[in-house]
C-alpha cells in the first residue's frame, strides 16, 4: 500500500512517479501520483478503464492527448477528466519534462498493475516503451480486466486472455512480491533531483 511520499522510478521509459496521496492516506478509495514523463514518453497505447475514474492536471509541459475520438494539446492549468469506459491516450508532446498530476479512484487494484509494470522495468523485462512481453501481458489483460483494457478488436483482446493459463505455466504472474521494495529502493535515489511541488492536502475536485 502505498504512503504519501513514495516514490518511483521507470527506468525503460524515463517515468518518475511521486505519491502526493496514497491508499494508505485515503482509505483505499483513491492515489494522487505527481508524474514527470519525458519527452516523446507515454504511459501506453490507447486504452479504457472500464471500473477506474482518472483526472489528469497537467503542471507544467505540453501533453498530447486522445479522448473520445478527440486529439488535443493540454498545457500548464489544464485538466482532463476521464470517466470510466472512454477510451484515451496521453503521452508529452514537448521538449522538456511534463510534470502532471494524476488523481485515479478507486486505486487499490490500479496502484497494483502500475508496481507491476514498473517492477518489470526496473528488472529489464520490457521494452523501451515499458511495454512486457506477450505472455505477461496476456496475464495482465486476464487479471486486470476490470482496470485497462487496450483499444484493440474484441477478438485481439480474447485471443491474448486465451494465452494466460500457458503463461502461469511458465511462471508469469500479474504480481510479484519483490517488486515493492524494488521499486521504493530503485526509485527514491532517482527522483530525489525531481521538481517538489506543493504536497496535495485537500482532495482535488471531481466533476460531477
Amino acid at each position: 500500500m502505498w504512503n504519501a511520499g513514495d516514490a518511483m522510478n521507470n527506468p525503460m521509459t524515463g517515468t518518475r512517479a511521486v505519491v502526493r496521496l496514497g491508499r494508505a492516506d485515503t482509505g483505499d478509495d483513491r492515489v494522487v501520483l505527481d508524474l514527470l514523463v519525458p519527452p516523446g514518453a507515454s504511459l501506453g497505447a490507447e486504452h479504457v478503464h472500464p471500473s477506474l475514474g482518472e483526472r489528469i492536471e497537467v503542471l507544467s509541459g505540453r501533453v498530447g492527448y486522445a479522448l473520445g475520438g478527440r486529439g488535443g494539446l493540454a498545457l500548464r492549468g489544464d485538466v482532463l477528466d476521464i470517466p470510466a469506459g472512454a477510451v484515451h491516450d496521453w503521452w508529452n508532446a514537448g521538449e522538456q519534462d511534463a510534470h502532471v498530476r494524476l488523481d485515479v479512484w478507486p486505486a487499490a487494484r490500479f496502484e497494483l498493475l502500475v508496481e507491476t509494470l514498473f517492477g518489470l522495468a526496473a528488472e529489464g523485462r520490457t521494452d523501451a516503451r515499458g511495454t512486457p512481453g506477450l505472455l505477461q501481458r496476456a496475464v495482465l489483460a486476464r487479471d486486470f480486466a476490470s482496470e485497462v483494457v487496450t483499444a484493440r478488436s474484441r477478438p485481439a483482446r480474447a485471443a491474448l486472455r486465451a494465452l494466460a493459463p500457458l503463461a502461469r505455466l511458465l511462471g508469469r504472474r500479474a504480481t510479484y512480491p519483490q517488486h515493492r521494495e524494488l521499486l521504493l529502493r530503485y526509485g527514491s535515489a532517482r527522483v530525489a533531483d525531481a521538481p517538489a511541488p506543493e504536497p496535495v492536502v485537500q482532495p482535488l475536485a471531481r466533476a460531477a
